[in-house]
């Protein structure tokens, strides 16, 4: 035994307040009462204490020792959810009767993997920690090697291989015989287990009968020396000590045939608990080839549908073939008018160039056409004034007609009067009287030719005017067409931007 190893789980104990008494070695531990109050305080609903003291003999203190195991089975299976197939057992009955050392360890390893795995597992650490550094290296090492048997429990999956899909049915068919077959096992060994719990159990107490005759037998044979010494044997003791001799001798033979019995189920237990492994890693192997069985169908499923949906593709760029010619008709088609779109672009920016010197002519072409309806108010007032001084100029010759027959009457008169001097002499006076009307008038022959040589100055001005309006009007037909020719160049800009 490591002694090492037994001071700390010595040291770790005594840091409980639960326990009445101070533990001064392992051996204190094996009436299994102290270790009892330790699971109560880990977990005090799954772990109850029947008694505080367990004084008497060994077989009281082997159950007691079994319920502590069982319970601590069952808290790892249950509430941890680890499995204890893996765990070794510790011989109960040489810690309940001889005080084993080395078994008491492995019972006391297994307490302390349970409290530092249970809920309250921070400050059951916390005393681990509070030992020395040779008690916390021990103890670790004590947790560590339990917990590695309590996770070696699952089986270890194997990587993926690829099966044939021929082989796939026949996969199917071997992982449902294997289930089967595991489940079949299982049923048997699970009542392989409870008879050979059965039969433990019997030979226990087989054992316990056997330590109880032979103790009454050597009382028997005690009481029978000191009966000897003191006087004769009685009869009725020896019959009686025949009869326990016997009954021992048959106890002897039941406990043999009974160990050979469980000898014999633990080889069978021993080859089933194989046959189980194996036949759960083939199950588990199996189970990964039925997954991988519903993977490569989904993968066909899938393939299917691709091809499927290829064939449509290969159906639908058949039929695009002649797409293809048409969009390659139209990609040529695309580009004359892209060249076309060019050119017009190129004349576009000409025209956007020539655009505005257009607009400076429009401009040019608007401030004459201002010009041009301020001459044509000027014409025709003109025109007006024209027509006033031609009514003069009309009213003047008819007065000038009226005034040369008044000169050619009074010439008339004066070669008529010649003659005669008194009518000579009147005449003249009344010549004279008219040319003084006339003159009182203002309408003298000096001024009516001045007069009519002004109009004559006016006519001809008139007459060049109506030459420059000739021409003026020529100018505006000319500029209409420049307007229209312009219209059409923005009209046709307009296309060419739309385009």
């Amino acid at each position: 035994m490591d002694q090492v190893a037994a001071s700390a789980f010595v040291e770790w104990v005594n840091t409980f307040d639960e326990i009445s008494r101070p533990v001064y070695s392992v051996q204190d531990l094996t009436d299994g009462v102290v270790l009892f109050k330790i699971v109560r305080a880990v977990d005090p609903a799954w772990f109850k204490l029947t008694t505080d003291t367990c004084e008497g003999s060994w077989p009281i203190k082997f159950n007691e020792l079994k319920k502590l195991h069982q319970l601590l089975i069952q808290y790892c299976e249950e509430i941890l959810g680890l499995s204890a197939k893996n765990i070794e057992m510790p011989n109960l009955i040489a810690i309940a009767k001889d005080g084993d050392s080395n078994e008491t360890m492995k019972l006391c390893s297994l307490v302390l993997t349970v409290a530092v795995s249970s809920s309250n597992k921070a400050a059951y650490i916390e005393k681990i920690n509070s030992l020395s550094q040779k008690s916390k290296e021990k103890l670790m090492l004590s947790i560590e090697s339990v917990m590695n048997r309590l996770g070696t429990s699952q089986p270890q999956r194997k990587p993926l291989v690829f099966v044939p899909e021929d082989g796939l049915k026949e996969i199917a068919a071997e992982h449902r015989r294997l289930v089967a077959e595991k489940d079949a096992l299982e049923k048997a060994h699970q009542a392989l287990m409870e008879e050979h719990t059965r039969l433990r159990h019997q030979f226990d107490d087989f054992q316990v009968e056997n330590e109880e005759l032979n103790l009454k037998l050597k009382e028997l044979k005690l009481i029978t020396t000191q009966s000897s010494q003191n006087s004769e044997p009685d009869p009725l003791m020896r019959i009686e000590i025949e009869n326990l001799r016997h009954e021992l001798s048959r106890s002897e033979n039941k406990r043999h045939e009974t160990e050979l019995l469980i000898e014999s189920q633990n080889v069978m237990i021993n080859d089933l608990v194989r046959k189980v492994e194996l036949l759960s890693e083939l199950a588990d192997e199996a189970a990964l080839l039925k997954g991988q069985l519903d993977m490569y169908r989904n993968a066909a499923d899938k393939l299917k549908k691709t091809e499927n949906v290829i064939e449509k593709y290969k159906k639908k760029l058949e039929e695009s073939a002649d797409m293809r010619k048409t969009i390659k008709n139209l990609e040529q088609e695309n580009q004359t008018l892209v060249e076309r779109n060019r050119v017009i672009e190129d004349k576009y920016h000409k025209i956007a160039a020539s655009k505005s010197l257009t607009k400076s002519r429009t401009q040019q072409t608007i401030d004459p056409q201002l010009e041009k309806m301020d001459l044509i108010n000027q014409r025709n007032k003109y025109e007006f004034e024209c027509k006033r001084l031609q009514a003069k100029v009309e009213a003047y010759k008819n007065e000038k007609t009226r005034d040369m027959d008044k000169i050619r009457l009074l010439e008339d008169r004066l070669r008529k009067l010649e003659p005669d001097d008194g009518k000579r002499i009147q005449e003249p006076r009344m010549l004279a009287d008219e040319m003084k009307t006339g003159v009182s008038r203002g309408d003298t022959i000096t001024s009516l030719k001045l007069k009519i040589n002004e109009l004559e100055c006016e006519l001809a001005k008139k007459r060049e005017k109506e030459a420059q309006q000739v021409v003026q009007t020529e100018e505006a037909e000319w500029e209409d067409q420049m307007k229209s020719v312009i219209i059409d160049l923005d009209d046709k800009a307009d296309d060419w931007e739309y385009l």
